[in-house]
């Protein structure tokens, strides 16, 4: 069950081009979403693990959107399903591919064939991930694991070995 994320409007002139990541937003078991503009919202998803995949659950407050959305491929991020709600909120659930160790800032490009009026809504991912040695982070309300790609280092090798 998703959590109510906390929903932040940042003006534009304070907008930041890199990831950035102040106090609260790891000491909160909940997701963020910090709407930066009309058509922009940034989702604060934590720590995550590398080579795993996650299924995220957000709520957007006040978007009128059908739930036949049009996206832009992504590399790492996809949308999986909107379901619209009576109080005019959109439930969305994301896939997401914690794809490299670090800051990461992976973004996906939503649009409504319904709604042309609207615009492209850009959904930005922050988050930090820790590499296999690190330990296995707590993931937040609404984020879950669904996958571990990452292949495992073996005894085994296919080289034959030096003969005698």
């Amino acid at each position: 069950m998703a959590s109510k994320p906390s929903v932040q409007v940042q003006n534009k002139s304070e907008e930041e081009h890199h990831v950035q990541f102040n106090d609260d937003a790891f000491h909160t078991d909940d997701l963020k979403i910090i709407k930066s503009t009309a058509s922009k919202f940034v989702l604060h998803i934590g720590f995550l693990k590398l080579q795993h995949r996650y299924e995220m659950k957000f709520e957007f407050p006040d978007l009128e959107l059908s739930e036949q959305l049009e996206q832009d491929p992504s590399q790492y991020a996809r949308l999986l399903s909107v379901q619209k709600k009576p109080d005019n909120s959109a439930e969305m659930i994301f896939e997401y591919f914690a794809h490299k160790e670090g800051l990461n800032r992976d973004a996906i490009c939503l649009r409504d064939p319904s709604h042309p009026d609207i615009g492209a809504i850009h959904i930005e991912f922050h988050s930090r991930v820790l590499s296999h040695k690190k330990g296995t982070p707590m993931l937040k309300n609404g984020i879950r694991c669904i996958a571990n790609e990452r292949e495992e280092e073996s005894e085994a090798s296919d080289w034959p070995g030096f003969e005698h």
